[in-house]
């Protein structure tokens, strides 16, 4: 794990695992090629269903991140982030989604107990509080660079060599251009 960049490895082994891994049909990009402009694609499961969004590319010169404003939610996070090269069908993988913005938003309301639709009395005026929630900003995605992604993978070889995964030998680590 590494929390600085947000970033996980989580291994499994299942019964179907060798069978029906399918091998990922795009090429590994490189963070540094990303420019202003370039429209991604961002891939996620929100509420348990597959969804595609897209929007363009905003870059973060201090690290290995990027901003998108394609419109991400709740499932996105840890999908592929992939960008068009030269038109499709030339797409790179060029990082994953890590989250949107959000926002923390107070309000004043009444009495929470009170029936929907009650009209609020001077009374009732006492019995104030204030909820905060937090809100997504859509339109402000962000994504880790595949750059990073693949320094952590290379830093974690020795946990996942004990796992029984070599990054550099690996079939499904040579499919992500390792």
């Amino acid at each position: 794990m590494d929390k600085k960049e947000d970033l996980a490895l989580i291994t499994f082994s299942t019964a179907w695992q060798d069978r029906n891994l399918q091998p990922f049909g795009f090429r590994l990009g490189r963070t540094q090629d990303l420019q202003w402009g370039n429209y991604a694609y961002v891939m996620g499961y929100p509420r348990g269903r597959a969804h595609v969004a897209g929007g363009t590319v905003s870059l973060d010169s201090m690290k290995d991140q990027f901003f998108i404003d394609a419109l991400i939610r709740g499932g996105y996070s840890g999908g592929p982030v992939v960008v068009v090269r030269d038109g499709l069908p030339h797409l790179e993988l060029v990082g994953i989604c890590v989250g949107t913005s959000t926002k923390k938003v107070r309000r004043v309301l009444p009495d929470r107990f009170l029936p929907t639709g009650s009209v609020v009395t001077e009374k009732m005026l006492e019995h104030l509080y204030v909820a905060e929630e937090e809100e997504l900003e859509f339109g402000l995605g962000f994504a880790v660079g595949i750059n990073s992604i693949r320094t952590f993978l290379l830093q974690s070889r020795s946990e996942l060599l004990e796992k029984g995964i070599d990054v550099r030998e690996s079939s499904y680590m040579k499919m992500w251009g390792f």
